[in-house]
């Protein structure tokens, strides 16, 4: 019994000395390797040198992963809007019609063979801004009119502010050489002698002169719209500011909306002249034929003046047109339709009788 127990203590002691030395002694010494694992499982010694090579198979065993596994989607980017396109002058600074009823609108919408549209007619005022005695009275009319403002006028900014506030289109009169030489155009005209430079400055200053226009139509101009090379550079200028040009059609032998076309500017061309003599019955016949060429074209553009007979005659005669059931429109309306007219004819729908 005694000696069970003697063997007893030597076991538990010899135990003891086994645990001391374990804690005292250095871990066995391995040749440094990597366990090809995720993540890497380093063993072996652990001195500089060992760390250095580890940290170099690790980065290796990082590349072969990363090679292996799926690479992430790159971030999304942020979605590119498109760029605003801005709108030609000539329909930024148009009045706004309804829609309604336009040939245009009855195409798209309408689901039966022909549907009658209204027809159409743009009164343009000429010779605004001279100080008459019925501009006043001109800016009273049942809106919305054409008003074409000489870029000479008087406080141009102020009566232009004013007739688009009475919801009237602006247009510029543009002035243009006549062929009597007899005839005064005005100050600063574009005429047929002028070189290349010195048409385009004075162009380019009677554009200077308001703000919140459409377009230009000449403002006599029976020499200088026959003149391909002048045409040719008013187009020019019109196209590139984004503008619409109203051929006066002060001679037959006009080429202004001709080359209008030929430059991709918005065109149109007076069909009647209310005023070219100043009693009420010529008034009333002109506006007569109005309503014909209105009713026969699906549209009409009519140009008078700033006068007692005018001013008189289009009071009484706008709201019986109106009744009648044509559309009393500015000039960038009738020009939106006839465009619409020439690139789409097979969407064109019945006139109005």
């Amino acid at each position: 019994m005694k000696q069970k127990k003697i063997l007893s203590l030597a076991g538990i002691a010899l135990c003891a000395l086994m645990t001391i030395s374990a804690r005292n002694t250095p871990p066995p010494v391995a040749e440094y390797k990597l366990k090809w694992s995720w993540p890497p499982v380093i063993t072996g010694q652990h001195d500089a040198d060992a760390v250095e090579i580890a940290v170099v198979e690790t980065e290796k065993a990082d590349a072969e992963i990363a090679d292996v596994l799926p690479h992430p989607s790159p971030l999304r980017p942020e979605p590119l809007l498109p760029t605003a396109v801005p709108l030609p002058a000539w329909l930024k600074n148009a009045v706004a019609v309804p829609a309604r009823g336009m040939r245009h609108e009855l195409a798209k919408n309408s689901s039966t063979a022909a549907l009658p549209a209204p027809a159409l007619i743009a009164v343009v005022i000429d010779d605004m801004g001279l100080g008459s005695s019925y501009n006043d009275d001109v800016l009273n009319l049942p809106a919305p009119l054409t008003l074409s403002y000489l870029p000479y006028g008087e406080d141009l900014p102020q009566q232009t502010a004013a007739a688009h506030d009475k919801g009237h289109e602006l247009m510029v009169h543009m002035p243009m050489q006549p062929d009597s030489h007899a005839t005064d155009p005005g100050p600063v005209a574009l005429l047929a002698g002028q070189g290349h430079d010195e048409m385009l400055e004075k162009l380019r200053h009677n554009l200077q002169q308001f703000d919140g226009y459409v377009g230009i139509n000449n403002h006599m101009g029976s020499r200088l719209s026959r003149d391909s090379e002048a045409m040719k550079l008013v187009m020019a200028e019109l196209k590139t500011r984004g503008l619409l040009y109203v051929d006066s059609r002060t001679t037959a032998e006009s080429i202004g909306e001709k080359t209008a076309e030929e430059y991709g500017v918005p065109t149109a061309a007076r069909d009647v002249f209310l005023d070219h003599e100043e009693t009420p019955e010529f008034v009333a016949n002109a506006l007569a034929r109005l309503e014909q060429e209105a009713l026969k074209n699906g549209s009409a553009i009519a140009i008078g003046h700033p006068k007692g007979v005018t001013v008189v005659a289009l009071r009484e005669w706008l709201p019986k047109a109106q009744a009648k059931g044509f559309r009393i429109v500015p000039v960038t309306e009738i020009i939106k339709q006839r465009q619409f007219e020439k690139t789409a004819p097979q969407l064109v729908v019945a006139k109005a009788p």
